[in-house]
């Protein structure tokens, strides 16, 4: 399954239109056009998408395919703490091992 496919799956699933679905990040017509797989969405308005929605990353990509169940909850555990400016969560070491991972990981969606 493709990242729009997917972000239409999420959000029929939550009964919102487009509009409902993005206030506050992208444009509907932007988001419209990644539904369509005809744009490819950033991490960071994809992950601010999904956080406004309460979705956790890791049950959005879960619905992608073959995910790393552990992996992912460290990268939530990073992502969430990123995005609520959480210094302390993000200076817990076991989020600092796997930084290097999520770097990785978030080339993809890039």
């Amino acid at each position: 399954m493709l990242v729009g496919e997917r972000l239409k799956e999420v959000r029929e699933s939550l009964k919102l239109n487009k509009t409902q679905m993005v206030s506050g990040t992208i444009s509907r017509s932007f988001y419209s056009r990644v539904e369509k797989n005809e744009n490819m969405i950033n991490a960071r308005d994809l992950m601010e998408i999904m956080y406004s929605h309460e979705v956790p990353m890791v049950k959005f990509c879960q619905g992608l395919g073959n995910t790393r169940p552990q992996i992912y909850a460290y990268h939530e555990r990073i992502l969430y703490a990123y995005l609520k400016k959480d210094v302390d969560a993000l200076n817990d070491r076991d989020c600092k091992i796997v930084c290097v991972r999520m770097n990785d990981s978030l080339n993809l969606f890039l």
